[in-house]
This record gives structure tokens, C-alpha cells and sequence, in this order.
């Protein structure tokens, strides 16, 4: 398939991408809405048709978003209701949101087949400006904006910004938070050792922890005093997360896949 971006040194890199891109069948499962040459996807529920492995694409949910189970239409549309192709890998090109600023980071949003520039879960790749990419095939030709990316904070990799909205025992509601601007809703969980769960009325060492809110405990040994976090977690504050796996904070069953890395060395300390 014959791959252009005019004025751009990159475009052999854009050719070679596509052309050692493993691409893996799929069906939209919308019956009236087409999914765009390299639009993001949420891909689900695999299924054997007539022997051969074949996956479920919709629009990004908030639940994929948040764990990063993303994947790429290929190089043509898929029709409403019509099989297709897609891939898990990156670096890949990523149908994206002209109407948003150039940026190094790109996103996913809910129900939307384009990546959102400022959104974490991918990073541009080359630094070039984003051009048009024409793509000329037989028997279609596909003109839309398109930006080469790779994964970015994937399982033990990196770290990305948060806004605390909503403080719990064992987890931090926060929001993505880029460039000054707090974006989708993500549960953070934080640090082990400031968790409530594992340690609520648990004996350590002859000292016992009875936990009077989400925020402060008494430790009862020798002698007895309160203890809170410091510095304490305050809505709106920033902190930074993690992507880790076997986590065993749950919420509605689900285990969080976020971890607060605890940059800012919170700890228990006397009141």
C-alpha cells in the first residue's frame, strides 16, 4: 500500500511501521457507526470463527482507558456491523483530534475513535510536526490526521500525573492530570503502607492500630498516641502513579491497577 507525508523526512519510518505491524482480525460490533482507518479501539471477548481467532472492537470505554487495553484499527475502515483488522502493538499510527494543539502525549476519550492530544497512554514518536497522511490503496483512498505513537506508561513503566478529587481508606479517586488541566476520572491506590485495610486494628510489634477514620489512627502499646499522614493527602494535590499488576485493592470487585509511588514521602507520624 503506497504510504505519503509530504515534506516529512519521517515517512519512510510511517512505511515501515505499518508494513511490520502484526494486524489481528475483528468485527465491529456497532450496527451504525463505521470505525476510521487507525481509529483507537477497545477490542473484547475473543471468539473462534471457522477456526481462526476472532476479537470484539467498540469505541474506548473508561474501564479499558483506565487499565490501557487499547488496540488500532488498521489501514482501511471497518464498517458498521463488518469484519476488520486491528493490532495491540505500538509504535503505531493513531487516527488523532486536529482540533487539539500538537502535543508530545496522546490519549484516549471515551466513545471517541480519535486520540486527544494532552491525554496520558501514548507518546508521539520523531517529534515531527503532524501533517496529513494520505494513504492510497486499492481500492479506496483514506485522507485524515494521523501521528505515530508508542504506549507510554505501561506495567512498571513510568509514572504519571494525578489530581486527588476524593480521598479513601485504601485508594485516592483522583483525575489525569497534563498541562494544568484535570481530565478522566482514574482510582489510585496508595501506598501499602498507608492503607487502612491491611493494618485496622492489627497488632505489629506489641503495638495495636485502631483506625478512627481514613485519615488517623491511635496506636495503642507501652503508652498511647494518635497519628495522622504527613504530610496529608488534600484534595487537588498532585501526585504521581504507577501502572502495577496484582494489586489487591479492589472497588466494585475490580482490582485498581493504578498505585500512588508516594513521592512525597508520606508517612504516620504522632499528632
Amino acid at each position: 500500500m503506497p504510504l505519503t507525508r509530504p515534506f516529512d523526512p519521517l515517512s519512510q519510518d510511517w512505511r515501515a511501521s505499518l508494513n511490520r505491524t502484526r494486524y489481528l482480525p475483528c468485527w465491529n460490533t456497532s450496527t451504525t457507526e463505521e470505525i476510521p482507518a487507525f481509529g483507537v479501539v477497545t477490542v473484547s471477548t475473543l471468539y473462534l470463527y471457522n477456526g481462526d481467532p476472532l476479537y470484539l472492537a467498540v469505541k474506548p470505554t473508561t474501564a479499558a482507558i483506565e487499565s490501557g487495553k487499547l488496540a488500532f484499527c488498521g489501514p482501511h475502515p471497518i464498517a458498521a456491523n463488518a469484519r476488520g483488522m486491528f493490532t495491540f502493538e505500538t509504535p503505531a499510527i493513531a487516527l488523532y483530534d486536529s482540533d487539539d494543539p500538537a502535543s508530545n502525549v496522546y490519549g484516549a476519550e471515551a466513545g471517541e475513535w480519535k486520540l486527544k492530544a494532552g491525554r496520558p497512554g501514548f507518546t508521539k514518536l520523531g517529534g515531527a510536526p503532524l501533517l496529513n497522511l494520505t494513504l492510497s490503496g486499492d481500492p479506496e483512498t483514506i485522507t485524515g490526521d494521523y501521528v505515530l505513537v508508542h504506549q507510554a506508561n505501561q506495567v512498571g513503566a513510568g509514572v504519571t500525573q494525578m489530581q486527588i478529587s476524593t480521598i479513601d481508606g485504601d485508594y485516592l479517586a483522583c483525575n489525569y492530570y497534563q498541562d494544568g488541566t484535570a481530565t478522566d476520572a482514574v482510582n489510585v491506590a496508595k501506598n501499602y503502607k498507608l492503607r487502612r485495610t491491611p493494618f485496622d486494628t492489627l497488632t505489629i510489634g506489641g503495638i495495636t492500630y485502631t483506625y478512627t477514620s481514613d485519615t488517623q489512627r491511635t496506636a495503642v502499646g507501652a503508652t498511647t498516641e494518635t497519628q495522622v499522614v504527613v504530610p496529608a493527602y488534600t484534595v487537588g494535590d498532585i501526585i504521581y502513579a504507577s501502572r502495577v499488576s496484582g494489586l489487591d485493592v479492589t472497588l466494585s470487585s475490580l482490582p485498581l491497577e493504578w498505585v500512588d509511588v508516594n513521592a512525597d514521602g508520606r508517612a504516620w507520624a504522632k499528632q
